[in-house]
């Protein structure tokens, strides 16, 4: 009866020493869960822990998406969980962006990337902005912030007219009217030929004429990316892959009355386009490094298409 008795109280003895060491794991921070709610073993763990990017940045919607990094100073033993807390401005969560809510250094490594997509909603909006923080609790410390502005980007794309002109294309009205036939991107879009009539109306200076930033990235009609952005067109950079320019038609030469390295009005413009008669205009083409905006010097009264863009409104 001693020796049950014995055993009866050993095995109470036991029983309390397991839920003691229970509770002080729990107490003293023995395991971490993640937003995801998977349990982390971090007991005594602690990092610093910072963001590749902060203060603030800008990024377009067409851009899509783009990469972040947290990194700690030197490996664990055990993966490392960091929660991320996410803070509208004027974005509207879901709608604007989507990032995730908690990211994993894993055992080993001392750094993690993730990604934060934006939503292009095809809409003409006022800047948005958002802010990412790192999260601090009892394994983690940071003070690191990034303040994200979402730029819409205007949709420039550019395009083949269906029909061919002789010089007298009516000027700068004519020449965009006769873009616009059709609208083949839809009726939120002004369209204007690339064209140069004047000093003052020509394609280097097109954006300030039109209203759209120099910035902003050129596509054809199948949304390929052809120049990062208007500058890099008018600096005489090469189209980013000349095989995969659609421009919607075949298109042969077209009027341009541009000199081909400047991109200002040549002297040659038909008269700024209103005459059939004048000494010449000149025309480009699609050659296999870019578009050369002075290919030929042609007859006036000798039919050519226009090179178009269609802005987003």
């Amino acid at each position: 009866m001693v020796f049950a008795l014995y055993e009866c109280m050993n095995q109470m003895l036991q029983t309390k020493l397991l839920l003691a060491m229970a509770f002080l794991m729990i107490g003293c921070g023995g395991s971490s869960k993640g937003t995801s709610g998977k349990e982390y073993e971090l007991s005594g763990i602690h990092a610093n822990v910072s963001l590749s990017q902060t203060g603030t940045m800008e990024a377009y919607e067409e851009v899509g998406q783009f990469t972040l990094t947290v990194s700690i100073e030197e490996p664990l033993a055990v993966d490392l969980p960091v929660d991320l807390t996410i803070t509208d401005g004027t974005t509207q969560g879901d709608a604007d962006f989507s990032v995730v809510s908690t990211v994993v250094i894993e055992a080993g490594q001392t750094t993690k990337d993730f990604d934060v997509v934006l939503v292009d909603d095809m809409l003409k909006e006022a800047d948005e902005q958002f802010e990412i923080a790192i999260e601090n609790n009892e394994n983690v410390t940071s003070s690191d912030m990034l303040q994200i502005s979402i730029l819409p980007s205007d949709k420039l794309f550019i395009f083949g007219s269906y029909n061919s002109y002789n010089g007298n294309l009516g000027g700068r009205v004519g020449a965009d009217t006769k873009c616009a036939q059709g609208m083949p991107l839809g009726s939120n879009y002004s369209y204007h030929a690339i064209l140069s009539v004047s000093a003052a109306d020509s394609v280097v200076n097109a954006p300030t004429n039109f209203g759209f930033a120099y910035d902003y990235p050129v596509q054809d009609v199948s949304g390929n990316v052809i120049w990062v952005n208007w500058a890099f067109l008018t600096g005489a950079a090469p189209l980013l892959d000349p095989t995969q320019v659609d421009t919607g038609v075949p298109l042969g030469y077209f009027w341009t009355g541009t000199e081909d390295m400047t991109y200002a009005a040549s002297a040659a413009t038909c008269a700024s386009f209103t005459s059939t008669t004048a000494g010449g205009g000149s025309a480009g083409s699609i050659q296999s490094d870019r578009i050369h905006f002075w290919e030929v010097s042609g007859l006036c009264d000798a039919p050519k298409q226009l090179l178009c863009l269609g802005i987003q409104n």
